[in-house]
Protein backbone atom coordinates (compact mmCIF):
# COMPACT_ATOMS: atom_id res chain seq x y z
CA UNK A 1 0.00 0.00 0.00
CA UNK A 2 1.18 3.68 -0.96
CA UNK A 3 2.55 5.72 1.62
CA UNK A 4 0.74 8.94 1.48
CA UNK A 5 3.08 11.22 3.22
CA UNK A 6 5.45 9.87 0.28
CA UNK A 7 3.99 12.11 -1.93
CA UNK A 8 4.95 15.57 -2.16
CA UNK A 9 2.43 16.78 -5.21
CA UNK A 10 -1.04 15.59 -6.09
CA UNK A 11 -2.60 17.06 -9.61
CA UNK A 12 -5.83 15.72 -10.00
CA UNK A 13 -8.37 16.13 -12.80
CA UNK A 14 -6.25 19.32 -13.80
CA UNK A 15 -8.08 21.09 -17.16
CA UNK A 16 -7.08 25.03 -18.73
CA UNK A 17 -9.42 26.41 -21.43
CA UNK A 18 -8.35 29.61 -22.46
CA UNK A 19 -11.94 30.70 -24.65
CA UNK A 20 -12.78 27.77 -26.72
CA UNK A 21 -8.64 26.66 -26.64
CA UNK A 22 -7.99 23.25 -24.62
CA UNK A 23 -4.52 23.66 -23.13
CA UNK A 24 -5.21 21.02 -20.51
CA UNK A 25 -7.84 18.55 -19.97
CA UNK A 26 -7.70 16.03 -17.13
CA UNK A 27 -4.62 15.98 -16.29
CA UNK A 28 -3.65 13.89 -12.81
CA UNK A 29 -0.18 12.45 -11.38
CA UNK A 30 2.05 12.12 -8.64
CA UNK A 31 5.46 13.29 -7.06
CA UNK A 32 7.05 11.59 -4.51
CA UNK A 33 9.45 13.36 -2.14
CA UNK A 34 12.88 13.65 -3.38
CA UNK A 35 11.33 12.66 -7.12
CA UNK A 36 12.54 14.39 -10.52
CA UNK A 37 10.14 14.43 -12.98
CA UNK A 38 10.02 14.74 -16.59
CA UNK A 39 7.67 16.32 -18.66
CA UNK A 40 7.89 16.08 -22.40
CA UNK A 41 6.18 17.02 -25.43
CA UNK A 42 6.00 19.03 -28.24
CA UNK A 43 5.01 22.99 -28.59
CA UNK A 44 1.53 23.44 -27.45
CA UNK A 45 1.37 20.19 -25.75
CA UNK A 46 0.53 22.12 -22.44
CA UNK A 47 3.73 21.28 -20.32
CA UNK A 48 4.30 25.27 -19.61
CA UNK A 49 0.74 25.72 -18.80
CA UNK A 50 1.00 22.61 -16.02
CA UNK A 51 3.63 24.42 -14.53
CA UNK A 52 2.15 27.75 -14.41
CA UNK A 53 -0.88 25.89 -12.62
CA UNK A 54 1.20 24.14 -10.30
CA UNK A 55 3.14 27.89 -9.74
CA UNK A 56 0.15 29.94 -8.85
CA UNK A 57 1.03 32.29 -12.24
CA UNK A 58 -2.55 30.38 -13.66
CA UNK A 59 -5.62 29.06 -12.56
CA UNK A 60 -6.91 25.49 -13.55
CA UNK A 61 -10.21 25.92 -14.86
CA UNK A 62 -11.51 22.62 -13.29
CA UNK A 63 -9.74 20.49 -11.47
CA UNK A 64 -7.71 20.02 -7.77
CA UNK A 65 -3.75 20.73 -6.62
CA UNK A 66 -2.51 18.74 -3.09
CA UNK A 67 0.86 19.79 -1.86
CA UNK A 68 1.93 18.21 1.26
CA UNK A 69 -1.42 16.53 1.64
CA UNK A 70 -3.79 19.59 1.49
CA UNK A 71 -5.73 21.33 -1.64
CA UNK A 72 -3.84 24.59 -2.33
CA UNK A 73 -5.23 26.95 -4.75
CA UNK A 74 -2.37 29.96 -5.26
CA UNK A 75 -3.44 33.14 -5.79
CA UNK A 76 -0.17 34.08 -7.21
CA UNK A 77 3.53 32.74 -7.47
CA UNK A 78 4.48 34.67 -4.26
CA UNK A 79 1.71 32.38 -2.29
CA UNK A 80 3.43 29.09 -4.23
CA UNK A 81 6.95 30.24 -3.10
CA UNK A 82 5.83 30.54 0.19
CA UNK A 83 4.25 27.32 0.46
CA UNK A 84 7.75 25.78 -0.70
CA UNK A 85 7.58 25.89 -4.61
CA UNK A 86 9.76 27.86 -7.14
CA UNK A 87 9.99 28.36 -10.53
CA UNK A 88 12.56 29.19 -13.11
CA UNK A 89 10.95 29.88 -16.36
CA UNK A 90 12.73 30.24 -20.24
CA UNK A 91 12.22 33.78 -20.35
CA UNK A 92 15.19 35.47 -19.18
CA UNK A 93 13.90 39.30 -19.11
CA UNK A 94 10.99 38.34 -17.17
CA UNK A 95 13.70 37.15 -14.13
CA UNK A 96 15.96 39.12 -13.85
CA UNK A 97 17.04 43.15 -13.52
CA UNK A 98 19.95 43.32 -16.16
CA UNK A 99 21.56 46.98 -14.82
CA UNK A 100 22.50 44.94 -11.73
CA UNK A 101 25.08 42.91 -10.15
CA UNK A 102 24.94 39.01 -10.30
CA UNK A 103 24.71 38.94 -6.41
CA UNK A 104 22.13 41.23 -6.29
CA UNK A 105 19.71 39.25 -8.87
CA UNK A 106 20.52 36.19 -6.73
CA UNK A 107 19.39 37.39 -3.62
CA UNK A 108 16.63 40.08 -4.96
CA UNK A 109 13.59 40.10 -2.75
CA UNK A 110 15.30 37.74 0.61
CA UNK A 111 18.25 40.18 0.96
CA UNK A 112 20.67 39.19 3.71
CA UNK A 113 20.93 42.46 6.16
CA UNK A 114 22.75 42.98 9.45
CA UNK A 115 22.68 45.19 12.03
CA UNK A 116 24.81 47.91 13.69
CA UNK A 117 23.58 48.76 16.89
CA UNK A 118 19.85 49.62 16.11
CA UNK A 119 20.53 50.35 11.91
CA UNK A 120 19.59 47.13 9.51
CA UNK A 121 21.83 47.48 6.72
CA UNK A 122 22.71 45.58 3.32
CA UNK A 123 25.09 42.78 4.20
CA UNK A 124 26.54 43.21 0.87
CA UNK A 125 29.91 41.16 1.29
CA UNK A 126 28.10 37.82 2.89
CA UNK A 127 25.37 38.11 -0.62
CA UNK A 128 28.40 38.21 -2.70
CA UNK A 129 30.38 35.31 -0.53
CA UNK A 130 27.36 32.77 -0.97
CA UNK A 131 26.44 33.70 -4.08
CA UNK A 132 29.82 32.98 -5.71
CA UNK A 133 29.83 30.12 -3.29
CA UNK A 134 26.98 28.38 -4.57
CA UNK A 135 27.89 28.97 -8.36
CA UNK A 136 31.38 27.74 -7.81
CA UNK A 137 29.94 24.11 -5.37
CA UNK A 138 28.40 23.28 -8.39
CA UNK A 139 30.85 24.05 -11.09
CA UNK A 140 30.30 27.15 -12.17
CA UNK A 141 32.26 30.75 -12.54
CA UNK A 142 30.64 33.23 -13.00
CA UNK A 143 32.16 37.01 -11.54
CA UNK A 144 29.59 38.19 -9.08
CA UNK A 145 29.98 41.53 -9.50
CA UNK A 146 29.49 41.66 -13.29
CA UNK A 147 25.99 43.31 -14.24
CA UNK A 148 23.70 40.67 -16.01
CA UNK A 149 23.52 42.75 -19.30
CA UNK A 150 27.22 41.53 -19.48
CA UNK A 151 26.54 37.69 -18.79
CA UNK A 152 26.09 35.64 -21.99
CA UNK A 153 22.55 33.76 -22.76
CA UNK A 154 23.69 30.44 -20.83
CA UNK A 155 25.02 32.59 -17.99
CA UNK A 156 21.79 34.31 -17.13
CA UNK A 157 19.99 30.80 -17.63
CA UNK A 158 22.50 29.65 -14.58
CA UNK A 159 21.85 32.52 -12.55
CA UNK A 160 17.80 32.25 -13.04
CA UNK A 161 18.22 28.39 -11.99
CA UNK A 162 20.43 28.32 -9.21
CA UNK A 163 18.60 31.66 -7.89
CA UNK A 164 15.07 29.46 -8.20
CA UNK A 165 16.72 26.37 -6.29
CA UNK A 166 18.22 28.77 -3.28
CA UNK A 167 15.26 31.02 -3.17
CA UNK A 168 14.49 29.88 -0.12
CA UNK A 169 15.72 26.97 2.53
CA UNK A 170 12.12 25.97 2.81
CA UNK A 171 11.51 25.48 -1.19
CA UNK A 172 10.38 21.42 -1.57
CA UNK A 173 9.62 21.74 -5.24
CA UNK A 174 11.44 23.47 -7.95
CA UNK A 175 9.89 23.40 -10.95
CA UNK A 176 11.95 23.82 -14.21
CA UNK A 177 10.62 25.56 -17.61
CA UNK A 178 12.11 25.08 -21.18
CA UNK A 179 15.22 25.83 -18.88
CA UNK A 180 17.78 24.41 -21.71
CA UNK A 181 17.02 26.50 -24.12
CA UNK A 182 19.86 28.64 -25.47
CA UNK A 183 22.94 25.96 -23.59
CA UNK A 184 25.29 24.24 -25.21
CA UNK A 185 25.49 20.15 -25.45
CA UNK A 186 28.80 20.85 -22.66
CA UNK A 187 26.81 23.41 -20.78
CA UNK A 188 23.47 20.87 -20.16
CA UNK A 189 25.73 17.92 -19.72
CA UNK A 190 27.61 19.39 -16.66
CA UNK A 191 24.29 21.33 -15.71
CA UNK A 192 21.81 18.67 -15.50
CA UNK A 193 24.60 16.57 -13.87
CA UNK A 194 24.92 20.01 -11.29
CA UNK A 195 20.96 20.09 -10.86
CA UNK A 196 20.40 16.38 -10.10
CA UNK A 197 23.12 16.55 -7.56
CA UNK A 198 21.90 19.54 -6.11
CA UNK A 199 18.66 18.23 -5.85
CA UNK A 200 19.35 14.74 -4.44
CA UNK A 201 21.63 16.33 -1.56
CA UNK A 202 18.98 18.96 -0.49
CA UNK A 203 16.50 15.75 -1.29
CA UNK A 204 14.01 18.42 -2.94
CA UNK A 205 11.59 17.42 -5.82
CA UNK A 206 11.54 18.72 -9.14
CA UNK A 207 9.78 18.69 -12.61
CA UNK A 208 11.63 19.17 -15.88
CA UNK A 209 9.16 20.27 -19.16
CA UNK A 210 11.26 19.65 -21.74
CA UNK A 211 10.51 19.26 -25.46
CA UNK A 212 12.96 15.89 -26.04
CA UNK A 213 13.52 13.02 -23.38
CA UNK A 214 17.46 13.35 -24.63
CA UNK A 215 17.65 17.13 -22.37
CA UNK A 216 16.43 14.45 -19.11
CA UNK A 217 18.81 11.39 -18.91
CA UNK A 218 20.88 11.22 -16.41
CA UNK A 219 18.61 13.53 -14.36
CA UNK A 220 14.92 12.00 -13.85
CA UNK A 221 13.51 9.52 -12.47
CA UNK A 222 10.03 9.32 -14.03
CA UNK A 223 8.84 10.32 -17.86
CA UNK A 224 5.50 11.71 -18.41
CA UNK A 225 4.66 12.30 -22.05
CA UNK A 226 2.08 14.99 -22.87
CA UNK A 227 -0.06 15.48 -25.99
CA UNK A 228 -2.39 18.11 -26.84
CA UNK A 229 -3.02 18.74 -23.27
CA UNK A 230 -3.24 14.65 -22.03
CA UNK A 231 -0.92 12.43 -20.54
CA UNK A 232 -0.44 9.91 -23.02
CA UNK A 233 2.68 8.06 -21.74
CA UNK A 234 4.27 7.27 -18.08
CA UNK A 235 7.47 5.81 -17.36
CA UNK A 236 10.52 5.12 -15.39
CA UNK A 237 13.51 7.12 -16.65
CA UNK A 238 15.57 3.99 -17.14
CA UNK A 239 12.94 2.12 -19.34
CA UNK A 240 12.10 3.88 -22.07
CA UNK A 241 14.00 5.03 -25.55
CA UNK A 242 13.64 8.55 -27.52
CA UNK A 243 11.27 6.69 -29.90
CA UNK A 244 8.56 5.67 -27.73
CA UNK A 245 8.40 9.48 -26.64
CA UNK A 246 9.11 10.95 -30.07
CA UNK A 247 5.84 8.87 -31.44
CA UNK A 248 4.33 9.27 -28.07
CA UNK A 249 4.56 12.98 -28.32
CA UNK A 250 3.73 13.67 -31.95
CA UNK A 251 0.98 11.12 -32.27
Amino acid sequence: MKDLSDVLLKVENVSKYFGAVKALENVSFELRRGEILGLVGDNGAGKSTLLKIIAGALQPTSGEIYFEGRKVRFRDTSDAIKAGIAIAHQILHEQLVDVRRVWENFFIGRELVKRIGPIELLDINEMKRKTKEVLEKYGFNIEVDRKVKQLSGGQKRLLTIFRACFSQETVKLVLFDEIYIGLSPRMLEDLSSSLRKFLKEKERSAIFAVQWLDQLMGIADRIIVLRRGQIVGMFNADSVDSETVYKLAIG
